[in-house]
C-alpha cells in the first residue's frame, strides 16, 4: 500500500468493502466507505474503517421501514400490512444476505406473512424461475435488494412474465438510479 495515501474512499459493492477495508485497516490507513450496506462491513471492529450510509442491521432503519410499510403501504393498498403477501428476493453477495437477514427479522418482529424469500446470483442472465415463484406465491409487495443489473432483468421479466404486484420495494443501488429505472421500462 502506497505510504502517501492517508484516505481510500470506498466502493459500490459490499463484496469490495468488506476486503478492502481489512487492507486499509493492516495497514493503517483511513477507508471512508459510501455505499456497503452489509452489516459485516461495520460488525468486525476495525479501527481505521468509517462508513456514511445505513445499515438494514441496524434497529434505526428497520423500525423506521416497519413503520413506514404498517402506517403508509398497508393502508395505501387497504389493508392492514400483517394481511399483505410479502415476497422478498435478493441477490446472494454479502449485500443481498444481509438485507434479507435485516428483512426476515422485520417480518418475524412484525408479524408479517412472508409467503416468499429467494436468493439468486446477481449476474443471472434469467430470472424467470424466480418471477414464476414469486407468481405462484400470489405476492402484493415485493422487497427486492438488488444491483443495477439484475434489477432490471427482474423488473423487465416481471413486465413481460405478467407479474405485477400491487407495491414493489426496491433497495439497493438497482433501484436508485434513473438510468436503471429507464432501462428496465419502470421509470
Amino acid at each position: 500500500m502506497d505510504p502517501d495515501v492517508s484516505v481510500i474512499m470506498g466502493s459500490y459493492s459490499s463484496g469490495i468493502a468488506i476486503l478492502a477495508s481489512e487492507v486499509a485497516n493492516r495497514n493503517g490507513t483511513v477507508y471512508w466507505e459510501t455505499g456497503s450496506a452489509a452489516a459485516e462491513t461495520t460488525e468486525r471492529g476495525l479501527e481505521y474503517l468509517l462508513r456514511t450510509n445505513i445499515s438494514v442491521a441496524l434497529p434505526a432503519y428497520q423500525e423506521t421501514a416497519a413503520q413506514f410499510f404498517e402506517e403508509v403501504v398497508g393502508p395505501a393498498m387497504g389493508k392492514n400490512f400483517g394481511d399483505v403477501r410479502v415476497g422478498m428476493v435478493y441477490e446472494d453477495s454479502a449485500f443481498g444476505t444481509s438485507s434479507a437477514d435485516a428483512v426476515r427479522q422485520m417480518a418475524g418482529d412484525n408479524d408479517w406473512n412472508l409467503v416468499a424469500d429467494l436468493p439468486y446470483t446477481a449476474t443471472a442472465n434469467d430470472l424467470s424461475s424466480v418471477i414464476e415463484n414469486l407468481k405462484n406465491a400470489d405476492v402484493e409487495f415485493l422487497y427486492a435488494i438488488s444491483y443495477v443489473n439484475d434489477a432490471i432483468l427482474l423488473m423487465k421479466q416481471s413486465q413481460e412474465l405478467g407479474f405485477e404486484p400491487s407495491v414493489v420495494f426496491g433497495s439497493g443501488a438497482g433501484f436508485t438510479t434513473p438510468a436503471s429505472q429507464r432501462r428496465s421500462g419502470t421509470g
